[in-house]
Formats: structure tokens, sequence, C-alpha cells
């Protein structure tokens, strides 16, 4: 058994990855509720450019995340200022956790807007 966790302030909730679940625990209390679900749910990883808005700035990041039908279930497992290597991070990614490289949905989550990379 594997254990992978990923702690981003912009995001503000630590994620655990196991074999075959996903566990995810806010950092704050900004009525976040804490949940889990199957690693088997989400659709693959994918490469996105993330529209990060804090304190009335706006900054574009380029993420790898591990893509789910609700933009709100997604996790991001990589994130630069600039994209550069971004390409061998999805594969290398996809790869350790035995998934496909997909296409990301382009939908608008709950804190940030997602755009297609």
């Amino acid at each position: 058994m594997w254990l992978f966790c990923v702690r981003a302030s912009a995001w503000k909730r630590v994620v655990e990855i196991a074999e075959t679940e996903v566990s995810v625990t806010p950092t704050s209390t900004a009525g976040r509720e804490a949940w889990q679900g199957s690693l088997a749910a989400y659709r693959g990883v994918a490469p996105l450019d993330v529209l990060v808005r804090n304190e009335g700035r706006e900054r574009q990041i380029a993420a790898v995340v591990l893509d789910h039908e609700d933009p709100n279930r997604r996790i991001v497992l990589w994130s630069m200022l600039v994209s550069g290597g971004r390409r061998e991070a999805c594969q290398e990614y996809a790869d350790w956790l035995g998934m496909d490289v997909v296409e990301p949905l382009a939908t608008q989550g709950q804190d940030k807007t997602i755009r297609r990379a």
C-alpha cells in the first residue's frame, strides 16, 4: 500500500491518495467538509491552467490534476507559475497512479476557474 499527500496553501486542504481511496481534509474552517471517495471515480490525470483568485489578485497557474466529473473534487497533483515540465509531470503522475492521461473537462469549480491547458 502506498500513500501520497499534497498540501497546497492556495487550495487549503490536505489530500491523501491510497491504493484505492482518496480523502480530503480542509485546513481552514470556511464551511468546507472533509470527504473521501474511490480513486476509480477519477477520470485520469489531466493538464489544466488554473486561474487562482486571492485577495483581489488573479494568477494563472499551470497544473496537473487528478480529474473528476465534479470540478470541486479535482485534486491538484502538481502546479507551477510556468508550464515547463508539465507534460512530463502529467505522464509521470499518470504512470505512478496507474491511470491514463486525459483531456480535462472544461468546467468551473467552486473556488477557482478551470481552463483547458
